[in-house]
């Protein structure tokens, strides 16, 4: 299925729609109600200015996304205790405020040096829509934009995105509400993320990623799995062996530690029976 980014008009639409949206900001599921154009505000505790706390020429994403140009935008609306970049995330301020021409002059040099996509992720990047829109007016039209996310979305910010969107690397980190809410302080995780997995699916190539938590194989890893296999049989499943102990993992036992080969090994063993596509 062969996707074509909006034209320009319809991106100004878009991108005036989303910077209106910031004043009583629904974004995401949370749905905060906040102004963030007054400052950080609502659970993703981001303003209106849109920060980039890293970006690099990435060879460790999945084989048919590399060389990547991944972008770490700020904030976050998950507060994952096991998140890589839960410091950053924690301040909100870290980094460079993104100016998109400017910008889109580094992303058209990572080009130059191989890089087959740019890639948004963070923190979360569904609540910098307005930037990633804004971002897209000024990129070559034949450089696909990848969406890494949570899929914590909303319906507003799932419309400003399709079709701007052409790759949602979307993760499925939970199997239980009880889970997310505890480790990552969600609410109505299944629902909302499922949904949108289905959305995403025919809005775009959809490669879902769920990471192998120790002593989370019965209640995240195997539901997760066989709801993909009954609602997305089709789907392009990356089974993530990359968990480390890190931010505040050490608050919860089960999750002090790496997982281990015979989890990983049951993980790709139940993917497999499900006659999940499997990518690496």
């Amino acid at each position: 299925m062969k996707f074509q980014r909006p034209p320009r008009a319809e991106l100004e639409r878009r991108l005036a729609a989303a910077r209106e949206n910031l004043r009583a900001c629904t974004l995401c599921a949370w749905r905060c109600n906040v102004d963030r154009t007054q400052g950080a505000a609502g659970v993703c505790r981001t303003s209106d200015q849109t920060r980039v706390f890293r970006e690099l020429l990435h060879f460790g994403e999945e084989l048919d996304l590399i060389p990547s140009h991944v972008v770490y935008l700020n904030g976050c609306n998950f507060g994952c205790v096991f998140c890589i970049s839960g410091t950053e995330n924690d301040i909100v301020e870290v980094g460079e405020p993104l100016d998109a021409e400017r910008f889109a002059a580094l992303v058209r040099q990572r080009q130059a040096e191989g890089a087959i996509n740019v890639n948004f992720l963070g923190g979360e990047p569904s609540i910098h829509a307005h930037a990633i829109i804004e971002l897209a007016m000024h990129l070559p039209a034949d450089l696909p934009i990848v969406f890494n996310s949570n899929m914590f979305l909303s319906p507003e910010c799932f419309e400003l995105l399709r079709g701007v969107v052409q790759i949602w690397l979307a993760d499925l980190k939970f199997g239980n509400a009880a889970c997310a809410e505890r480790l990552a302080g969600v609410e109505n995780y299944l629902e909302v993320v499922r949904g949108y997995l289905k959305q995403a699916s025919g809005a775009g190539r959809l490669m879902v990623r769920h990471l192998i938590m120790p002593s989370h194989i019965d209640c995240c890893t195997v539901p997760s799995l066989e709801w993909l296999a009954a609602e997305l049989p089709e789907v392009e499943v990356s089974l993530m062996d990359q968990y480390v102990p890190v931010h505040r993992a050490a608050e919860h036992a089960e999750l002090n530690r790496l997982a281990n080969g015979q989890e990983e090994n049951r993980a790709r063993q139940h993917a497999r029976s499900l006659g999940l596509r499997l990518i690496s």
